[in-house]
């Protein structure tokens, strides 16, 4: 089933199954012909294209169109708020917090669907099969390396040929995240879409994914004690440690590198990676853009994808969190053939003048850009969360009129995520 409008299948299901709104006249999309002599509870466990019609959201969006993505989850959110909990909504919220890393509503709504619903909880559990290799950029095996299916407890390590296999069962549909991880390299992650359409059929659905764990374009030691940075191009000031590459300028201010919530005090690792059109591919598979359909090669082609990850001196993974993030300043790197459009001159003016009007805010994200003009001419900002592998849009501001200007654009940037999306 095409990812991309997988969701949306889920999500319009869910809204031909319930009225979200009495006072509102909802528009059903006629079941199949075939699935409509089934049981109610056969259908509930057979979410099929045939509930979606031209139904997915597009980069190509005139000024003002909105994205049905955005509408339809808010509604399916506010109906759950507001008490549904009808089985096909309960069943197409689970999805939604699978796929946006909510890893917590996701076992809530689980809970909610066993006691609700148990014959379906019990029919929708299928068993999954997970296997593949580790390796580096030169394809060499990479043995010990721990691969874990993020929001569980399932996980393992790779053997000495960089091998691995996971076996665990799980609802149907959902997206599930893994992560390869090691102390010296860029995470990876890979997605695996759990088929409602052929459960029945499969008694076992089987996934293979290999990760690549490329090495960082350079590597710095900052002591958060003695407020000092080492590496090249590297500097401290009054408030922040500045990390400058050719493309981007990375601020981290002075305690927002926290193990857990506490700021991180004593020696750290920070290695600094810088993805585009040719290096850009590893990360596409991470399930960047889920929501936002197609925009990856584009952000990676026109602005790059700036990186960074911090280790603690016993190999602890660190984090900047969401309320106390760093900064970046990052450099236009081309122009694809939608940004030497006259168009894009209009929607860069109209995106600059916006972010001056507020320089401590950072108003360009998915939705002004949906509101204004087309996506493919400015992608959004995005930032990975490391503990969901969900890419959060946090927007950007730009610094000058001219979009080719050194260190032009400028968004916030952390690790992970606090309090949701």
């Amino acid at each position: 089933m095409n990812r991309k409008i997988f969701l949306s299948v889920l999500l319009l299901f869910a809204l031909s199954s319930c009225q979200f709104f009495s006072e509102k006249k909802t528009e059903f999309v006629p079941l199949d012909p075939e699935l409509s002599q089934t049981s109610s509870f056969e259908q509930s466990l057979q979410l099929d294209l045939n509930y979606i019609s031209n139904f997915r959201l597009d980069g190509f969006t005139d000024p003002g169109e909105e994205t049905k993505y955005l509408v339809e989850r808010e509604k399916l959110i506010d109906a759950y708020n507001g008490g549904d909990r009808s089985l096909n909504l309960i069943r197409a919220y689970i999805y939604l917090a699978g796929l946006e890393g909510n890893f917590s509503m996701k076992s809530t709504l689980e809970g909610e669907l066993c006691k609700l619903y148990p014959d379906t909880c019990t029919a929708a559990v299928v068993e999954a099969s997970v296997s593949g290799v580790v390796a580096d950029s030169k394809g060499k095996p990479l043995s010990g390396v721990t691969v874990e299916v993020l929001g569980t407890k399932h996980f393992t390590t790779t053997d000495n040929q960089g091998k691995y296999a996971l076996n665990f069962q799980t609802q149907s549909p959902s997206i599930l995240r893994l992560r390869a991880s090691t102390e010296s390299t860029m995470i990876d992650i890979k997605k695996i879409e759990i088929d409602d359409s052929i459960r029945k059929s499969f008694s076992v659905q089987k996934f293979e994914r290999n990760f690549t764990l490329i090495a960082p374009l350079s590597s710095y030691e900052i002591d958060t004690v003695a407020k000092t940075i080492t590496g090249k191009d590297a500097q401290t000031s009054s408030t922040a440690f500045t990390i400058k590459t050719p493309y981007t300028k990375y601020i981290i201010p002075f305690g927002s590198i926290v193990n857990g919530n506490i700021p991180y005090k004593g020696k750290v690792k920070a290695m600094v990676f810088e993805f585009n059109r040719a290096s850009g591919a590893a990360l596409l598979d991470a399930d960047a853009f889920d929501s936002i359909e197609g925009f990856a090669s584009s952000l990676f082609v026109t602005y790059g994808m700036p990186y960074i990850i911090f280790i603690g001196e016993d190999g602890t993974r660190l984090d900047v969190l969401s309320t106390n993030p760093m900064y970046i300043a990052t450099t236009l790197r081309e122009r694809d053939d939608f940004m030497k459009t006259s168009r894009f001159n209009i929607l860069y003016k109209m995106a600059y003048d916006e972010s001056q009007k507020d320089t401590s805010k950072y108003p360009i994200d998915s939705k002004w850009l949906f509101e204004h003009g087309n996506l493919r001419l400015i992608p959004p900002w995005w930032v990975l969360d490391r503990t969901t592998g969900f890419w959060d849009n946090v927007g950007m501001r730009f610094a000058t009129t001219n979009p080719e200007s050194p260190y032009n654009i400028e968004a916030p940037f952390y690790t992970v995520l606090v309090g949701g999306r």
